[in-house]
C-alpha cells in the first residue's frame, strides 16, 4: 500500500523524500499507518523496480527528489481503476466483535470500551485536519477528492462510535437502518 501512496504523491509532483514523509505524517497516517522505517526501504524498493527515479533537484543543487516514471504511472493507474472496495483488515477487526457474545461480560466490556476509545482517538486526529471555512465546490479537483475522503473517514468512526456505544447500552440497533 505505502508504494501506492507514494506514487499517488508523485503522480502530481517530485518531491524529497522529506517532503514524502511530511505529506504521508500529516494526509495519510489517520487513515493507513505508516511506520517510520518504512519509507526508505520502500523508496529503495520502488527505484528498483522502475517506478520512480531519483535525481538532483537542478544542477547547482546536492538535494535530491523522486520523480515518477511511465511505468511507475502505469502501476498506479492500473490500482486506481480497480474497484473500491472496504479493506479486508477492517471486516477481519470487526469478526472480533461478532464474536464477541463468547466472552465473560467483562471481557466483552474491555473489548467494546477499548474500541470505543480508540475510535475516539482516531475521530478527533481527523476532526482537527478540518478546515470547514472552505467549501467543497470552492476546492481543486484533487482537494475535493481528499477532503472528501476525510470527511467519509469522521462519517464512519462517529457512525462507529455510536454503534459500539448502542453495543455497550445493549440497545436496538434497528433504528441504524
Amino acid at each position: 500500500m505505502l508504494e501506492y501512496i507514494i506514487l499517488g504523491y508523485l503522480f502530481t509532483a517530485p518531491m524529497t523524500e522529506n517532503a514524502i514523509r511530511s505529506h504521508i505524517l500529516i494526509q495519510i497516517k489517520p487513515f493507513y499507518m505508516v511506520t517510520q522505517g518504512s519509507l526508505y526501504p520502500a523508496l529503495k524498493r520502488m527505484v528498483t523496480k522502475q517506478y520512480i527515479v531519483l535525481r538532483p533537484i537542478d544542477s547547482t543543487s546536492k538535494q535530491k527528489q523522486y520523480y515518477i516514471t511511465d511505468k511507475g504511472r502505469d502501476h498506479f493507474m492500473k490500482w486506481m481503476e480497480q474497484p473500491v472496495r472496504i479493506s479486508q483488515d477492517y471486516t477481519a477487526q470487526l469478526l472480533r466483535v461478532f464474536f464477541a457474545g463468547n466472552l465473560a461480560p467483562d471481557a466483552r466490556e474491555r473489548m467494546l470500551t477499548e474500541f470505543e476509545m480508540n475510535t475516539m482517538i482516531d475521530l478527533q486526529k481527523l476532526e482537527v485536519m478540518t478546515d470547514t471555512s472552505q467549501g467543497m465546490s470552492d476546492l481543486s479537483s484533487k482537494e475535493f477528492f481528499q477532503r472528501a475522503t476525510l470527511y467519509f473517514g469522521i462519517f464512519t468512526l462517529r457512525g462507529s462510535l455510536k454503534w459500539c456505544q448502542s453495543l455497550k447500552k445493549g440497545i436496538d440497533l434497528k433504528e441504524f437502518l
